[in-house]
């Protein structure tokens, strides 16, 4: 998807998830605060400055077809070199994570099943950092939502690890995630975004192109 070529070949990335909050202060100096949930991800995209034209055609094309309508489905660490924005800094391996199944949730807590993982553990110190990013699939395979985890786990047996992170849990429509379901971890998970603001580009001679601006990407909350 062109979109994600773009986040592929970008030279900055704000990353957005802060809670919506409204603030008022009493002429008693009282500060009150309400939140609204859930807090959606938003991603401003400073793209490659600039580049070649004539090989470029399709993407702009995919670019100028999608717009702010079309709903895109991307990675942070499509490109190697991004990879450590979302790497996994917990201790399992890549063939444990995949032992590690979702079994439901309550408010920002994941409820996760690793009495099934095996191979050695000795030496192993956490489950998940926080920060890490984790997401369900759910019993369909198309949940939609990451989440960061906002405290370190070392539980690596139980049969119902309790796992806080960073918004409530989303439900979804035709899915749900109280089985005995994967899990993505790190650079795995996946985000559903469309492109609040995509700017058009200029064609520079000879053969060269630019965006005039930024994009932002929103996450879609269905």
């Amino acid at each position: 998807m062109s979109y994600q070529r773009i986040i592929n070949g970008a030279t900055s990335l704000n990353i957005n998830k802060r809670k919506t909050t409204a603030m008022s202060v009493s002429r008693s100096g009282h500060v009150k605060t309400a939140e609204r949930q859930p807090s959606v991800y938003s991603f401003t995209v400073s793209p490659t400055p600039v580049m070649t034209y004539s090989t470029n055609r399709g993407m702009l094309e995919d670019i100028d077809t999608a717009d702010r309508v079309t709903e895109a489905n991307v990675s942070l660490a499509d490109n190697s070199n991004m990879a450590y924005i979302t790497n996994y800094q917990g201790s399992l391996s890549t063939a444990q994570q995949a032992q590690v199944d979702c079994r439901g949730s309550n408010g920002k807590t994941l409820y996760l099943k690793c009495d099934g993982v095996t191979g050695n553990t000795s030496g192993y110190t956490h489950l998940v950092k926080k920060g890490d990013f984790i997401q369900p699939v759910g019993d369909t395979g198309t949940y939609r939502y990451p989440y960061q985890v906002t405290a370190d786990v070392t539980d690596f047996s139980g049969a119902n690890v309790a796992v806080s992170v960073h918004r409530p849990v989303l439900s979804q429509t035709g899915t749900v995630i109280t089985g005995n379901d994967p899990l993505r971890f790190g650079g795995d998970c996946r985000f559903h975004v469309k492109a609040m603001v995509c700017p058009t580009y200029t064609v520079i001679p000879h053969d060269l192109v630019q965006f005039t601006g930024d994009f932002e990407f929103v996450e879609v909350i269905t």
